[in-house]
Formats: C-alpha cells, structure tokens, sequence
C-alpha cells in the first residue's frame, strides 16, 4: 500500500480552507461520537487561553447531519474547553471547519469512519499530542480489526510510522491490567510498558516480583526492563528481580 491516507484527510484543512466550509455556531451543534482520544489534558488552560485570546485554530468537524448538527472531526480538547467555559458562564461561538472528505462506512448496522478517516484521526492525535499508550494501543487493534483488517506494515506505511513502533503499541495490547495500573500512574513510556508485557509472557511471577519491589513507578526504567526481561528469557524458572 503506499497510498498515505493521512496526507489526503488533512489537505483541505491544512493546505487551503475554503471560506464557505468556515463557519461558528453554538456549542449544542457539535458533538462527540467514538472519539480516539479519552482522556484529555490541560483543559482549564487550553479555556483560559481562549478566553483570553480566542480560538486561535476551528475544530474539524464532518458535514451537518440530518438534524443540522456537526459531529466531531477532530477537536474534542477543544470542546471540552468550550464546555468548561459554558459552565463559567461564558458562552462563546465556536469556530468550525467542515470537512467533505470526511467519510464512513457501516459496520454491524453502525456507522464508523473509514479507513482514509479513522487513520486521518488516530495519526493526527498522535502526531500533535501524543495519547496515552494504552489509547494507541486500542486503536491500532481497531486498524487490525474488521472492517480495516490491516497489518502492522500497512499501519506502520499508512500512519507515517516505522514497523518497531506499530509493533510496539500492537504488543501492548496483550497488557495485564497490573501492568495498566502502572501507566495509570503516569508512566507513558511505550517501550517500558511493552517491556512489562513481554516479561510477563515470559514469567508472570517475574513480573509481580518486580512491580512489588518498585515503591514508586516512576524510578522504573528502560534499561531495568530490559535487563529483567533478557534475565527472564535466559532462565526464567530460576531468575528473581531484588
């Protein structure tokens, strides 16, 4: 495949915008649905930035549906500002950009966004502020699931990334959820976190050895990881982390 769907989703937005697709409506007619991101960041910061100096970039929406409502795009920290200043009284228009070639396809009676689309939205967030890993994790399962279907190759080809990375976040999907409670705690380091996954597959008792000695996740590192895991494949029945 070395078509990069990513270039094509984007280029009406961030080569040339068409004024007739600029628009600002009211918060109530734009909405959320099955966005990749779940968790957002910074929210009170990113409102009091807009409160002060306006919405600097639209939020990217795809064309109005039947009840002339705007489903997002891409955007949803943005919302949520918007939210949060609605709830401080202040009650703002909304600079939108509709977006023609955002596009869906109907899978078990539901509409999702097709594969130009959906990698368009994952590769945009991981690009312009990194998800959680267990966020890219679960979104490179839904690229190697029905109706996409794809392997780790076109994924890594169609999102921009190199087959480690993709290979990366596709083991991490096999996370203990010891081993999310870890990332819960603000580890985001994608290779440490896959390291856990392999050396629980390698010995789970290895694994909670190690995470029980750890009193503070943070100090866990790269180098300790990987140094556990080459120990726990040389002999894993007779290795003990202390």
């Amino acid at each position: 495949m070395n078509e990069n769907l990513f270039d094509d989703v984007f280029a009406s937005a961030d080569a040339a915008l068409n004024p007739e697709q600029l628009t600002s409506v009211s918060l109530d007619k734009i909405y959320s649905c099955n966005q990749v991101r779940k968790e957002f960041v910074d929210i009170p910061e990113l409102a009091a930035s807009i409160l002060a100096n306006g919405q600097t970039t639209p939020i990217v929406v795809h064309p109005a549906d039947d009840n002339g409502n705007y489903r997002i795009f891409n955007g949803g920290r943005r919302e949520k500002a918007f939210e949060l200043l609605l709830e401080q009284g202040h009650d703002l228009p909304i600079d939108i950009f509709i977006n023609t070639n955002c596009g869906t396809v109907e899978h078990d009676g539901v509409q999702v966004p097709d594969l130009k689309t959906k990698v368009g939205m994952i590769s945009d967030n991981v690009q312009r502020d990194d998800l959680r890993p267990s966020e890219i994790s679960n979104d490179i399962k839904e690229l190697r699931s029905a109706p996409y279907n794809l392997q780790n190759k076109d994924i890594a080809e169609l999102m921009g990334k190199s087959p480690t990375w993709v290979s990366r976040y596709s083991k991490y999907i096999d996370r203990t959820p010891e081993i999310e409670a870890v990332e819960n705690s603000g580890v985001m380091d994608g290779e440490l976190l896959c390291n856990l996954v392999k050396i629980n597959d390698a010995n789970p008792e290895l694994l909670t050895q190690l995470l029980e000695s750890s009193n503070d996740y943070a100090l866990l590192t790269r180098q300790l990881t990987k140094q556990v895991l080459n120990e726990a494949k040389k002999n894993p029945l007779k290795y003990t982390y202390c």
